[in-house]
């Protein structure tokens, strides 16, 4: 049994793995006060894994956190996925390799061995991120951008997050739904570039697949073929977890 982690930078998703496949828990903040309270709330009641693997990109503090209560409760210690020049068929396209984001570095893996290339990868969370892989498995680059409450809390509004992205359609008739047009469109309309940019590079449609805790709102909106796969990164450590 492991225990699978993806450690966002607003929240820390899990799952368990067995036997009986992928069990997704029940996400929390990963910037919780109380991190060792948040991971016996979560996590107390599980059987000791054998193995713990995860990604992490909510900086060291976290990390540690994991491993001590980890090392406390089960005696188990953790595997972290950071990124290499090339693994899995995918190689890495920056610059300095390591500097890829733990995350992003994953969701390629787990694109290339779940989906066929070429293909780009939307990231639609804490950030959107959009990454292009092309037919080789070569990592071209990618985007960076705010995401959906980055883009809502830049305005100085107070509109609830879940308010201003309700709804899609392209013109607002009052301010809340013009900022969830808005947001909502923006994200899209960079997602629908970069995929724009790779189909005409590359004489092909790329597959799109989008990931995050955003992914669905944003696909709302997209008018072009897609794939959400809200558990992308988790789907990855299970497929990497099984091939150590």
């Amino acid at each position: 049994m492991t225990l699978l982690l993806d450690v966002g930078n607003s929240r820390l998703k899990w799952a368990w793995l067995d036997g009986d496949g992928l069990r997704p828990g029940t996400p929390f903040p990963s910037r919780a006060v109380d991190l060792a309270g948040a991971f016996e709330a979560a996590w107390d009641a599980l059987p000791r894994p054998v193995k713990i693997c995860g990604c992490n990109v909510a900086g060291e503090e976290i990390r540690a956190a994991v491993e001590t209560w980890a090392a406390r409760r089960w005696g188990c210690p953790c595997r972290w996925i950071v990124s290499t020049a090339e693994a899995y068929g995918v190689t890495n396209g920056y610059e300095d390799p390591a500097r890829l984001g733990a995350d992003r570095w994953l969701a390629l893996i787990a694109a290339r061995r779940f989906f066929p290339l070429p293909l780009c990868v939307a990231d639609c969370g804490t950030a959107v991120t959009v990454d292009a892989l092309d037919a080789d498995g070569r990592h071209l680059g990618g985007v960076i951008a705010p995401g959906l409450e980055a883009m809502r809390s830049a305005l100085p509004l107070a509109v609830p997050m879940d308010a201003a992205t309700a709804g899609a359609a392209p013109l607002g008739r009052n301010t809340v739904a013009a900022i969830g047009s808005g947001v909502l469109h923006a994200a899209a309309g960079l997602i629908g570039r970069v995929h724009a940019h790779c189909r005409t590079q590359w004489g092909q449609n790329p597959e799109l697949i989008l990931t995050g805790g955003d992914a669905a709102r944003i696909a709302a909106v997209l008018d072009i073929p897609h794939w959400v796969e809200a558990d992308l990164l988790l789907r990855g450590l299970a497929w990497l977890s099984n091939m150590e």
